[in-house]
């Protein structure tokens, strides 16, 4: 009788341990998670396509979608340290909010490829005698980035100065499961309207 008792509780464990193993191989796939995400996007957009003419939609191999609205005069794409001004207004796709537009706040956005935004900090350094009276000073100035989502650094880079374009994000290239906030859901695809103001290439 303890034996058999000893072997449920066995068998308990064993079912236990299992369920708990496929529950942390199957609480997130990513690879589900970017066909789910791809699946969304062409559904959309051929409901777009359904109902304009002479749309044309590329994706590239990392799953994100993208459209040219309007060519700019630019003749070169921009590359690892340019530095960007850029215009844009973001959205979930199939939801209506905007969550974050440079045009709404009047204020584009610069952007140094593949770092991100970046923040420039002045240090003063003071040298002074024994009476405590400045005799020299040295100023420093220190970069530091804020870095964007990965689908920005790939969608800047199939741009040229002037461009205004459309990019489907999927979730892996944008916020993932986390989110952002209250208006950026875990597993979001995002939809950004872009144009690339100016180009500084270094």
């Amino acid at each position: 009788m303890i034996r058999y008792k000893l072997f449920n509780i066995f068998i308990m464990l064993l079912t236990v341990l299992s369920i708990s193993s496929c529950d942390d191989d199957s609480g997130f796939d990513a690879i589900v998670q970017s066909e789910r995400d791809d699946d969304k996007i062409r559904t959309h957009l051929q409901f777009d396509l359904e109902l304009k003419e002479g749309i044309d939609y590329q994706r590239t191999e990392s799953g994100i979608y993208y459209q040219t609205l309007k060519k700019g005069e630019g003749d070169t794409f921009a590359n690892d340290n340019d530095s960007l001004l850029v215009n844009y207004t973001g959205w979930v796709l199939y939801e209506n909010n905007i969550f974050d537009s440079s045009i709404l706040r009047d204020s584009p956005l610069q952007v140094v490829l593949p770092f991100g935004i970046p923040t420039v900090s002045e240090n003063i350094e003071e040298e002074t005698n024994d009476d405590g009276d400045v005799i020299s000073t040295d100023t420093t100035y220190t970069v530091s980035y804020s870095s964007v989502i990965e689908g920005w650094t790939e969608a800047l880079s199939l741009m040229q100065e002037g461009d205004s374009m459309r990019f489907y994000i999927p979730s892996g290239l944008g916020y993932g499961t986390q989110g952002n906030g209250s208006s950026i859901p875990a597993n979001a695809t995002l939809v950004f309207d872009m144009k690339l103001e100016e180009l500084y290439a270094r």
